[in-house]
């Protein structure tokens, strides 16, 4: 072989080596945004105000690199074995904040041993809720409603999680409800901008779902497409009737805010899941709602091309009182369709677990 020859070895072969150095720069961004958070809120009792603006931005900085590093590093990784590893760390974190504790109560240090506490017993909390969502996924594809609550706040003042509600103020450290941020199951935005599509993108996405739908329930028995897969739990038909009435609200709020008419009394200001429940899908037949979605799909692509220029799309819309845009509202029509596409072809399977 040559000098110049390419070497017909690899030294990485399955990029495991690069892999691991991608996580490792992602959790230093990770720890240095962490760090530049706490330093702008120094900055500000110093009354530096412009070392906590510049600090802040660089926090946000480092997030999203630590964000997209960690995407390429777990490229591979199955949602259900991080949220094993994210229930594992959560154990060790209690463990390391256990000793903590005693650390600062042998250093007579009373006030950080109190706030430790309150940490390790948010962070107890937040162990029994991935304990709780690591059990369902031992018999399920997902985790059960039944097993953890359809909606979760976390208190911004100590990190613990609520299930259903956030009460009158944290038991642990006293935070008032306005304190706590909400998570579920499906989002319009988030800080991070998770999941976030393109315009192109979301068009041609809605595009082929009507025909994704129809393929996917073409020629499953009834007793599979009425099958619950848990306690509560939606069929496969209840699924694709809740793809309609997603497409049914975004078409709503969507012509509403293009000033196409007034709102839908019958749709209007509805929580999607709850108008699921009230048309009970399963008086009907999947080719019926196969039919209804195809339609509102198509009614929604004809009011995105109402949008006279690309920079409409960053138009806050009216109905949600400028909370979202129409690319947020487009990525969560979107991604909601996927989602539940891919929900619906794993309840196919023979064994509704797999």
């Amino acid at each position: 072989m040559t000098d110049d020859a390419a070497p017909d070895w690899n030294p990485d072969p399955d990029g495991t080596h690069l892999a691991a150095a991608l996580g490792d720069q992602a959790a230093i961004d990770q720890r240095a945004a962490v760090a530049s958070l706490a330093a702008a809120e120094r900055a500000i009792d110093e009354g530096r105000f412009n070392i906590a603006k510049l600090l802040r931005a660089a926090a946000h900085s480092s997030r999203v690199r630590a964000l997209e590093l960690e995407r390429m590093a777990a490229a591979g990784m199955p949602s259900s074995d991080r949220l094993r590893a994210e229930r594992e760390h959560q154990h060790q974190a209690a463990a390391m904040l256990g000793e903590l504790v005693h650390e600062a109560e042998r250093a007579g240090d009373r006030a950080v041993a109190e706030r430790l506490t309150r940490l390790l017993h948010a962070t107890h909390e937040t162990a029994r809720v991935l304990d709780a969502g690591a059990t369902s996924l031992v018999r399920n594809r997902d985790i059960l409603e039944s097993d953890v609550a359809q909606y979760l706040f976390v208190c911004t003042g100590c990190g613990r999680i609520t299930e259903a509600g956030t009460g009158e103020s944290c038991p642990l450290c006293g935070a008032l409800p306005p304190e706590f941020v909400g998570y579920f199951p499906f989002f319009m935005k988030s800080d991070e901008n998770l999941g976030r599509r393109r315009p192109t993108e979301i068009v041609e996405m809605l595009r082929g779902d009507p025909d994704r739908l129809a393929a996917a329930v073409s020629g499953v028995a009834d007793e599979v497409l009425f099958r619950e897969p848990g306690p509560g739990e939606w069929c496969i038909v209840e699924i694709a009737g809740h793809m309609v009435d997603v497409a049914t609200i975004f078409n709503d709020r969507l012509r509403v805010h293009l000033n196409l008419g007034p709102a839908d009394p019958e749709v209007a200001e509805k929580v999607p899941w709850l108008l699921t429940r009230e048309r009970s899908w399963r008086d009907h037949s999947i080719d019926e709602i196969v039919s209804t979605f195809r339609h509102e799909v198509g009614r929604a692509l004809d009011l995105l091309g109402n949008l006279d220029t690309e920079g409409a799309w960053g138009d806050r819309v009216k109905v949600l009182n400028g909370r979202a845009t129409i690319i947020e509202l487009g990525t969560w029509f979107a991604n909601h369709d996927a989602a539940h596409l891919e929900q619906i072809l794993a309840l196919r399977s023979p064994d509704p677990e797999q």
